[in-house]
């Protein structure tokens, strides 16, 4: 009986070090994983948001198409200097673990870096020889189409922050877009591009009139 107990208990405490050994390992697994996605989706939040600060920009100090139209009937060859910068390194380098990503918002998430790559598609073009050939009525109306795109890129990463931020409230990520320059304080989409809608509306206007 006695050899009978210590193979038993022999058995017993290896099969719960077996069991520990295996928990153990879980756990930290389940916690290097954590932390991995943690680690992607606050840098891929902080990404979309310097990605949205920037097209902010862009659109807000964006040169009235109404000046482009009079340095283009002045100069048939002028262009205008369009720069913006488009960073994608997080989402490009990390797709293998994409799925760290809400199916929530995924599909604004594929969206918003569809988008960038549209204009910077765009923008391209505009300084091909090919645009210089195009109307006046023709190249404001591409450079509008991007500023529009531009408004897009802003309209859909504001309500990916605003999803991530949600869905992933334990990470407390802090934005630096959509605030007003001189206040600090956040703005609406209304506000922010009201100005750029009017300076379209003209630019339309004055269209109808070439």
């Amino acid at each position: 009986m006695g050899l009978e107990t210590t193979l038993t208990w022999t058995a017993i405490v290896a099969a719960a070090t077996w069991f520990g050994t295996r928990i153990f390992e879980w756990i930290k697994s389940y916690l290097d994983d954590k932390r991995e996605r943690d680690r992607f989706l606050r840098a891929l939040h902080a990404e979309i948001d310097l990605n949205v600060l920037d097209f902010e920009e862009f659109v807000e100090n964006r040169p009235p198409l109404s000046a482009i139209r009079a340095k283009m009937e002045k100069d048939t060859e002028f262009t205008p200097y369009i720069t913006y910068t488009r960073l994608d390194g997080i989402f490009k380098s990390k797709i293998g673990v994409i799925h760290h990503a809400k199916n929530s918002y995924i599909a604004n998430l594929m969206n918003f870096y569809y988008l960038m790559e549209k204009i910077d598609t765009e923008v391209k073009g505009i300084y091909t020889p090919a645009f210089k050939v195009i109307s006046i009525s023709g190249r404001l109306s591409t450079i509008e189409e991007l500023y529009e795109s531009g408004m897009r890129v802003v309209e859909v990463g504001s309500q990916l922050l605003d999803e991530m931020e949600a869905d992933h409230a334990t990470l407390k990520t802090k934005r630096l877009s959509g605030r007003s320059a001189d206040r600090g304080e956040p703005r609406s989409l209304e506000e922010r591009y009201s100005k750029l809608k009017l300076d379209l509306d003209l630019a339309r206007s004055a269209s109808s009139f070439h």
